[in-house]
């Protein structure tokens, strides 16, 4: 079940689109983790203890993506339940998560909700973030060692809203480039908590890490995005906020109204400390606006005049003369 993937649509979205099958697979899928995480809790909690092998248990057959989903669930579906901490209640809310209810009016998503003790989930819910944060930060490792781009840099970034995509049948592309920027997002934050050393930011550090891997207009479209929503922080400052809306973000609005670019903003990390790294790459973005048109080499040089001489005689000779 691992390389099912996660469908974040509802039932009716799915009906309309012809993908009646990728969510139900999803949806078993979904339900069949919900299960193990209720085995994994109550098998690995013993002496007062939840112990991390219950992350890694799931986490081996359905993946981090799947588990961390149902988690998001979870927390919101149990929204009053005060058991579960703020920072786990801040980040179920940036997980894309849309309501499927059905013909009654009952939101399905209730039945993926893991029912046991919330303290309990709470604390798998922070294991299994950090473990998933540290999973992708060894990918992103190995994956540097193979390449020294990533194939998501070449990932075109889409401004366009939802609604846009499907009226001109570019759905795939729009979903493409959201996934894509939800694990910018993810990078982002895990490039800042490991840069931050003795109340010292590395932005540089930071900026390269992350565009290495998904190329820098991505991240100065996350970051504005990010910027944008926190208009009314101080801890942003006013160049920073005025970038931000030279940026072009159009609104994608989902059918309760949200803005569906919450799911991408870098919002569990300092704001101060997002300042920091948008001005970092605000003058990395300027320093290749202003940088001198490359040279040719002399090779090149060569190269392009032994061309241009090949087609001058080519032109030259008349029908009959080839050899």
């Amino acid at each position: 079940m691992k390389d099912i993937p996660v469908y974040r649509f509802p039932g009716a979205h799915a009906r309309e689109n012809g993908e009646l099958e990728l969510y139900r697979a999803s949806n078993k899928a979904n339900a069949a983790c919900k299960e193990a995480i209720e085995k994994a809790i109550s098998e690995h909690y013993y002496d007062d203890v939840l112990h991390k092998e219950a992350v890694a248990q799931v986490a081996e057959k359905f993946g981090y993506e799947r588990i961390l989903y149902v988690l998001a669930i979870t927390i919101r579906q149990k929204d009053r339940d005060e058991r579960f901490s703020p920072d786990n209640r801040r980040w179920a809310e940036t997980v894309p998560v849309m309501e499927n209810p059905d013909p009654w009016g009952t939101d399905r998503n209730c039945y993926l909700a893991v029912n046991s003790h919330s303290v309990l989930v709470d604390l798998f819910t922070k294991l299994a973030r950090e473990d998933a944060k540290a999973h992708e930060r060894e990918s992103s490792a190995r994956g540097s060692l193979k390449s020294g781009q990533s194939e998501t840099a070449n990932i075109p970034v889409y401004k366009q809203s939802a609604e846009y995509a499907i009226e001109h049948d570019e759905l795939p592309t729009y979903r493409e480039s959201f996934r894509v920027n939800m694990a910018c997002r993810d990078a982002l934050e895990a490039a800042i908590y490991e840069s931050y050393h003795d109340y010292c930011l590395d932005t540089g550090k930071a900026a390269a890490q992350v565009a290495a891997q998904f190329g820098m207009e991505r991240v100065a479209y996350v970051l504005a995005n990010t910027v944008r929503a926190f208009d009314h922080d101080g801890r942003i400052s006013r160049d920073n906020k005025a970038w931000a809306q030279t940026v072009p973000v159009c609104t994608d609005a989902d059918e309760w109204g949200h803005e569906r670019s919450r799911y991408f903003l870098v919002s569990q990390v300092n704001p101060g400390l997002v300042n920091l790294l948008v001005s970092c790459v605000r003058e990395e973005l300027a320093k290749e606006k202003h940088a001198p048109a490359k040279r040719p080499s002399v090779l090149e040089k060569i190269q392009k005049n032994k061309t241009a001489i090949q087609t001058k005689t080519a032109e030259k000779k008349l029908p009959g003369q080839e050899r």
